[in-house]
């Protein structure tokens, strides 16, 4: 009889792990699952019109502090992917961005200044506006934001394994990336407030 309960009970906690396994596996895409219609639609429409970059960078910088985040306070490995998927979605998104705004146009995402070009030309301040400040993420070039994110994250690192000791420095790091993801919604607002219209928005 004990034999039977203690089969039970195996197949109880066997199937108690594939279901959890399963629902963090949902858990982990779903968060990138809403943006693939909208990548498709880009892809389909070769328009970006109904999209704002913005959402991208919300995203790439909020779950980049959740990962420096995680180093000094894990939490759930599951989230910790989540993260990692969402960097790689939105990375992708804003390939195709800038892919197509480098084919055509529009008034959302002005022509800006390549790295490249800047690197053989002389340097000045002005350049430096006009690529980094006054064009500030509507940059023409993949590689660009590639930089910035790379900047970013080798600075905020720097900081996080420098005051990894210190409490007020962990729970601001945290807040800060729950804070930047909350305002996801701001820069679609924004552009559809500045179209009058949702076209192009999945």
């Amino acid at each position: 009889m004990s034999n039977i309960f203690e089969s039970n009970k195996d197949n109880t906690t066997e199937d108690g792990r594939l279901l959890y396994n399963f629902f963090s596996l949902l858990y982990i895409f779903g968060g990138a699952v809403p943006y693939i219609p909208q990548y498709l639609k880009i892809r389909k429409t070769q328009s970006i019109k109904g999209f704002s970059s913005f959402v991208c960078f919300i995203l790439l910088i909020s779950n980049i502090l959740r990962i420096l985040f995680w180093f000094v306070q894990p939490f759930s490995t599951a989230l910790l992917f989540q993260s990692f998927i969402m960097i790689a979605t939105m990375l992708m998104l804003l390939r195709t961005i800038t892919q197509l705004s480098s084919i055509k146009r529009s008034p959302s995402m002005p022509c800006t200044i390549s790295i490249r070009k800047v690197e053989t030309e002389t340097w000045n301040i002005n350049q430096f506006q006009d690529i980094w400040l006054r064009n500030f993420w509507k940059w023409t070039h993949f590689s660009n934001y590639l930089l910035f994110l790379c900047l970013f994250t080798l600075i905020f690192g720097l900081c996080t394994y420098l005051l990894s000791s210190s409490q007020i420095y962990i729970q601001l790091l945290g807040f800060t990336a729950l804070f930047i993801e909350s305002m996801l919604g701001l820069p679609q607002f924004t552009k559809n407030f500045c179209n009058k219209s949702i076209v192009g928005m999945r």
